[in-house]
């Protein structure tokens, strides 16, 4: 996380502890959480100078089957890409082990499901900090691309991807809590070239920021 962003989360959250009137040290076990996010999502595949940054949205239900553990299903939106170039690589001589120019665009959009499991430690009081894991499932409602040279853009619209991440989490009262999540995502091979040692694959990868505010309709019992 840049300086920027450290600054916001940290005022972020400082403002909304300043507002927050819970002395009350919360447990969460047990209970489902409904929610909604936004923030930046960076295109990090993108390397030919394409505009990287765009609105990244979702909405999720969250259940926290321990104190400091809990699994969350997300319905989100954002934008995907890649853009990569390998020259020519042909000598011409008769001992030639050089490799065909490669390149190409691809620019898209995903419907993301991601499943993620997430554990949270406290750093003070209701406020902790996470790291999480996520396996998601998506679909594309925009599929462009351009310039390819060597390589098919016939590639499935429907793909699983790898998520990482980390985040802030704080709890106004027993019932809701506002947060902020970093994921790195790792996306499929939406573009490939030949080299030295066989082929190399350029995956649709993305780094998103997200604010966001869940709450618990339904006060459940205590384990």
């Amino acid at each position: 996380m840049n300086t920027k962003k450290t600054t916001f989360v940290i005022l972020f959250l400082t403002a909304t502890i300043g507002f927050s009137q819970s002395r009350e040290i919360i447990n969460p076990k047990g209970k489902f959480y409904f929610g909604a996010e936004i923030g930046k999502n960076e295109i990090t595949s993108f390397t030919k100078g394409e505009p990287k940054n765009s609105v990244q949205i979702g909405l999720f239900s969250e259940y926290y089957f321990a104190r400091h553990w809990s699994v969350a299903a997300q319905v989100s939106y954002h934008k995907t890409g890649v853009s990569f170039y390998k020259p020519n690589t042909h000598s011409g001589s008769w001992f030639d082990l050089g490799s065909p120019e490669s390149s190409g665009t691809f620019n898209g959009a995903v419907i993301s499901m991601p499943v993620t499991l997430k554990w949270e430690f406290r750093i003070h009081k209701n406020l902790a900090g996470s790291l999480k894991t996520a396996v998601s499932y998506n679909h594309e409602t925009k599929s462009q691309y351009q310039n390819y040279y060597g390589s098919p853009s016939d590639y499935s619209k429907n793909y699983g991807a790898l998520h990482f991440g980390y985040g802030f989490n704080y709890f106004i009262n027993k019932n809701m809590a506002v947060f902020y999540d970093f994921d790195m995502i790792i996306g499929p091979p939406k573009g490939e070239s030949e080299g030295f040692f066989g082929k190399n694959y350029y995956t649709a990868n993305n780094d998103i920021g997200s604010l966001g505010v869940k709450y618990n309709f339904k006060e459940t019992k205590k384990r």
